[in-house]
């Protein structure tokens, strides 16, 4: 869905619905602020008795209602079987964890989650060999709790280069602008690599939960040193060796990439084996999230994010040849 409204806008709609869905829950003359609109609508939530909640407004028309809530389920699991941080969902008088709300300004139901507040520094702002290793150790033991978990009805399963089911648009000529500076090559390249890398993984384990998501801007760095992961939004069926993908992603842009990448693949190995059946399977995800933006930034729901596609397209070619060489 494309949506012509600015990103202030959209927000401002949404905040009669936020206060609608707060009605839900047993919280004390609860006040909201906006967090951020940059993809779902976030507000922190304050309550009269001094707790501090997340409200999320998830997007129409991305994930069915079945998978939010395997999400959720999926994280109220880890807060009550396990000792990582992460958000733990709050649940309304009637018990539920999930509620969709309506409301007249707004032109469709969205489902609605609070969770628990989690203090720590954006792992974005502290990244160091250090935290990027306490990651990686993180990022095992969400896996291997992953492979406890019932696989939950509903969630979609990674098998395609474009795991959010957003039809390929990038190589139409209504983009070619937008191509223009980077060129086909990088992203047919990825995209080759990607597909390849699937059958792989399909042949050599099986699918478990993944976060989807797993990277330098979800995770909080908290007091103790320990990694809190956020922003489970995203987490469909697949293979750790795609989340990591995301998450040497997010470090392939920063000159001293390399020993981030090691720090990380160090602190893994602390709690489990490398999950690469194959080498440069993590890298080929890696690359593979450079064509999905790519695909993405083209055709987003934000005005502005579609505007500024040429940049990010180039910025995101150059990586696909720095991870695949």
């Amino acid at each position: 869905m494309t949506d012509e409204l600015s990103s202030e806008q959209r927000a401002a709609r949404l905040r009669p619905l936020v206060e609608r869905a707060l009605e839900s829950y047993e919280l004390s003359s609860p006040t909201i602020e906006l967090i951020t609109n940059d993809w779902n609508c976030v507000f922190r939530v304050d309550d009269a008795t001094g707790s501090r909640y997340v409200l999320r407004v998830s997007l129409p028309d991305r994930r069915t209602l079945d998978e939010v809530r395997g999400e959720i389920a999926w994280l109220a699991a880890l807060a009550a079987e396990t000792e990582l941080a992460v958000p733990t969902p709050l649940a309304t008088r009637e018990g539920s964890l999930v509620v969709l709300v309506e409301h007249e300004e707004v032109p469709e139901p969205r489902a609605c989650v609070v969770f628990g507040w989690i203090d720590g520094i954006p792992l974005i702002d502290a990244l160091t060999e250090a935290t990027v290793e306490a990651l990686g150790a993180t990022a095992a033991r969400l896996h291997e709790h992953a492979l406890r978990f019932p696989v939950q009805p509903g969630l979609r399963v990674w098998n395609s280069p474009y795991p959010f089911g957003e039809p390929e648009v990038l190589f139409g000529e209504e983009h070619a602008a937008a191509l223009e500076a980077a060129g086909r090559t990088p992203f047919e390249r990825a995209k080759t690599a990607t597909l390849e890398a699937i059958d792989r993984l399909g042949e050599a384990e099986p699918a478990r939960l993944v976060h989807a998501d797993l990277h330098e801007e979800n995770a909080f760095v908290r007091s103790d040193g320990s990694i809190a992961i956020l922003d489970f939004d995203d987490c469909m069926i697949g293979w750790p060796a795609q989340d990591l993908g995301i998450t040497v992603f997010g470090l392939a842009g920063r000159d001293v990439f390399e020993p981030l990448e090691a720090a990380l693949r160090r602190g893994y190995e602390q709690v489990a084996p490398w999950p690469e059946p194959f080498p440069g399977a993590v890298r080929t995800f890696a690359a593979d999230r450079c064509l999905m933006l790519a695909n993405h930034v083209v055709q987003d729901h934000d005005p502005e994010y579609r505007a500024a596609a040429p940049r990010y397209v180039a910025e995101w070619a150059a990586k696909i040849e720095r991870l695949l060489g």
